[in-house]
């Protein structure tokens, strides 16, 4: 067992002002071709409000990526960066992960200031299979 929760878990992550609900890919493929691990869901208002989860299980390194995404009448919030901390958190509790990842658009944008915020660095560039050039970003335990 990695120490992350499986795909299936039904435990969410409470946030400040977000839960982090699991769903099913059923639920979601409707939304957008790959599916999350969670939807996050406003306390206040109870609407989803974006997504979140972890792109996998660590690797034979102990590195994880996490990705997420606010729907656009929520972006500029905070919401994004308290999402991305309670994953990083979460990651961290699971003893084998050694580094969280994350991938944005290779420049300067709203991502990449949550991830700062997040105690990210940023250490390249890569091209990814699925989306081209991006920029690497980690935070180590």
């Amino acid at each position: 067992m990695n120490g992350l929760p499986p795909a299936g878990s039904q435990q969410s992550l409470e946030t400040a002002r977000l839960s982090l609900k699991p769903c099913s890919p059923a639920h979601i493929l409707a939304l957008i071709e790959q599916p999350p691990r969670v939807f996050l869901v406003h306390h206040g208002i109870r609407v989803v409000i974006g997504s979140a989860g972890f792109k996998g299980p660590p690797d034979s390194t102990g590195t994880v990526e996490i990705a997420y995404g606010i729907a656009p009448s929520f972006q500029g919030q905070g919401y994004a960066t308290e999402a991305a901390g309670a994953l990083v958190a979460l990651a961290f509790e699971a003893p084998l992960v050694e580094l969280v990842r994350a991938h944005t658009l290779p420049a300067a944008n709203a991502s990449t200031r949550v991830l700062v915020k997040c105690g990210f660095r940023h250490v390249g560039g890569v091209v990814d299979p699925e989306d081209g050039p991006v920029w690497r970003w980690e935070r180590g335990r």
